[in-house]
């Protein structure tokens, strides 16, 4: 049996004005596997996980999420993704993040369920800047 990738770069593509950052780049993502992305700057990792993600578009080349449009919110629910970095007010407790990113989903556990899975019960009441 055949598995469809679930998710894909497929020749992909994009530059910034005279800057290539991807050039022709492929990339296949079958169910159950975790990817890491590592190289050096400039190499292009965080465009390529911007267009995988749905907030960037290839100039060349084809992008399947679960079979579907990265830029169509439905076609994410399944996608996770680590930032290097976020934006968060540095004032937010871990609890508050928590239910943010919690009701960005559907189907979402309770927050503090989750702060139990990764044994993160101790600091829900802590502000994530660390103070």
């Amino acid at each position: 049996m055949i598995v469809a990738a679930v998710a894909e770069l497929e020749s992909v593509s994009k530059a910034f004005g005279q800057t290539q950052a991807l050039n022709n780049v492929s990339l296949t993502v079958q169910a159950g596997e975790s990817v890491a992305v590592l190289g050096p700057n400039g190499a292009g990792k965080t465009t390529a996980i911007r267009i995988l993600s749905g907030l960037g578009r290839p100039d060349r080349g084809r992008v399947p999420l679960f079979d579907g449009d990265p830029t169509r919110p439905e076609n994410r629910l399944r996608l996770g993704a680590t930032p290097q970095e976020t934006r968060f007010s540095p004032t937010l407790k871990v609890r508050e993040v928590l239910a943010l990113v919690a009701d960005h989903h559907p189907q979402s556990d309770d927050p503090l369920a989750c702060a139990e899975t990764f044994e993160l019960q101790s600091l829900v009441d802590r502000q994530i800047g660390g103070a």
